[in-house]
């Protein structure tokens, strides 16, 4: 199960969700119609049609939609056609479906033709669900969200036009806005895949404490009903980027571990930045827009991808965004390879395409799946624009690029680091090998190290001789903690604890060897590439 948490903190992952009110005829009902509202059991009741008899129901399904912005909700609302919602004519005297098969159009309108046998008292149905999502409360029924019109006499006349507003304050308003904002992520999808999305399932309902999330083993996507005093329901933001989690479960690779993320955090597990990056990315890209706000109470958290900040300066978000361990940096790289707003760095505005074909034709393959292995499937894909992707990711302190130093994957007397001095190198690419010479003195001791590590860097230093092949002496992991490849809790990738250290003293003044490399017992929480300084020093 993959479950991991929003842009604030909480559990964060998309699941369909149904929104039930109870079928049956009754006066008024959860939402206004402009049908009579006659109560099953009473008038027209009695009334019985002839069999064969057509009738025609038709009219439009609107929702009311709360506004936000990136301050929360404004306190405006609109109302929005229900688009693609499944319909129905069901007679009230024994809940017999009369139509089958309907759905509202684009515009939230329908046109029904069914046959009544049986008592004329009838009422239509409006189901929260679309060939490809549907929306249920999360209580052990798990019932689908509907809501019904007014009861219709349909023993006075062949056609009818019932209209039905469902509004914030019925309580099914937040279901069907769940719905129309997976619509649109459907819509999005069905452009640039071959096949169907498969059906997604969402869960939501008032006081939940569920949390929000996207679960891969049934796909499905949980949202938050306000338990904590936060509800999702009318965050598109939120529940597209959970949708983005679905996308890459369905048609990609998703290897993230989920567990506590912030937004500030550029020591992330690489997968679980990835996987955050990306559902960012998408969210915006459905919208066309660059943040992601998650409405809280009477404010919001929100920030931008493009040109990472935080609305309010909370915090500087720009200065943190950085690294391939970070969610925002790998979001905001996705968005400028994909936008059409750029700055210096940044002159590719190359849409979605080519993103979602590395998506889709490369990372299905790939293990541990992160910003590299996007990085080596964007090359493998034949996408290019090698310069502009490096100044790009560069932007955000991703150093996919080898360093000055190269070549030193051999050992060579010349190239020497001076004992007090600190060099900056780069794991790029795979496999790649840092020698560098020093001189030491008898009976003095050295102490060699790596420091400083980023974009998800684990170290290995082995000392060699002057003879350059023979290993004295080596360091996995300074901290002397073995992590296994597969860790449960994995370590953080920051700036120490996958760094090496050695200490010598030599019995003869000589030059030696430093090798650095990938170390071999990496987590897969770390990267396969990654930055670290070389320091030598001696007391």
């Amino acid at each position: 199960m993959n479950k991991p948490k929003s842009l604030i903190g909480t559990g964060f992952l998309l699941l369909p969700l149904l929104f039930l009110f109870a079928y049956g005829c009754s006066k008024g009902g959860s939402a206004s119609s402009s049908s009579s509202q006659n109560t099953c059991g009473n008038a027209g009741t009695s009334a019985v049609l002839g069999t064969g008899n057509s009738i025609t129901l038709s009219g439009s399904i609107r929702y009311e939609d709360k506004a936000y912005d990136n301050n929360g909700f404004t306190g405006a609302t609109i109302f929005k056609p229900v688009r693609f919602a499944t319909v129905e004519v069901v007679r009230c005297s024994d809940s017999q479906v009369l139509s089958s098969g309907a759905s509202t159009d684009s515009d939230g309108g329908y046109s029904l033709v069914f046959t009544n046998t049986g008592t004329a008292s009838v009422y239509l149905g409006v189901i929260a669900e679309t060939g490809n999502a549907g929306i249920k409360n999360n209580t052990t029924d798990n019932a689908i969200y509907s809501v019904k019109s007014g009861t219709i006499d349909d023993s006075k006349g062949s056609a009818f036009t019932t209209n039905i507003d469902i509004t914030v304050s019925s309580g099914a308003g937040g279901a069907f806005n769940i719905l129309d904002i997976l619509t649109d992520g459907i819509l999005y999808l069905k452009v640039l895949v071959v096949t169907n999305p498969p059906l997604l399932t969402a869960f939501w309902q008032t006081n939940s404490c569920d949390g929000t999330y996207f679960d891969s083993s049934d796909n499905s996507i949980h949202l938050l009903g306000g338990c904590s005093g936060d509800t999702d329901e009318y965050d598109d933001d939120i529940i597209l980027h959970e949708f983005g989690h679905f996308a890459a479960a369905s048609f990609s690779r998703d290897d993230s571990p989920g567990g506590d993320h912030t937004l500030g955090d550029n020591t992330q597990d690489i997968r679980l930045a990835w996987s955050e990056g990306w559902a960012h990315f998408f969210s915006s890209a459905v919208r066309g827009v660059p943040s992601q706000t998650d409405t809280i109470l009477n404010t919001a958290s929100s920030f931008e991808i493009e040109g990472p900040s935080l609305f309010g300066s909370r915090i500087n978000l720009d200065a943190s965004s950085i690294y391939s361990t970070n969610e925002v940096s790998v979001a905001t790289v996705l968005w400028d390879i994909f936008d059409n707003t750029n700055e210096a760095f940044d002159t590719l505005s190359l849409g979605v395409s080519p993103i979602w074909d590395v998506l889709t034709n490369y990372l299905t393959t790939a293990t541990s799946v992160s910003f590299e292995n996007f990085w080596d499937g964007w090359f493998v894909r034949g996408h290019g624009f090698q310069t502009e992707m490096i100044n790009i990711s560069s932007d955000r302190k991703m150093e996919l690029l080898s360093d000055g130093f190269e070549s030193d994957d051999s050992p060579n007397p010349v190239r020497k680091i001076t004992v007090g001095a600190t060099e900056h190198h780069t794991l790029y690419p795979a496999g790649d090998k840092d020698i560098v010479a020093f001189d030491v003195v008898l009976g003095l001791s050295y102490t060699i190290e790596t420091l400083s590590l980023s974009n998800g860097a684990d170290t290995n230093i082995e000392i060699l001789d002057s003879n350059r092949t023979t290993v004295i002496a080596s360091n996995d992991n300074s901290s002397g903690i073995t992590y296994p490849l597969n860790c449960f809790i994995c370590p953080p990738n920051d700036a120490t604890t996958l760094s090496s250290k050695v200490q010598i003293t030599p019995s003869i003044s000589e030059t030696l060897f430093v090798r650095v490399s990938r170390s071999a017992s990496a987590p897969n929480s770390s990267g396969t590439y990654g930055s670290y300084d070389l320091r030598i020093t001696s007391p």
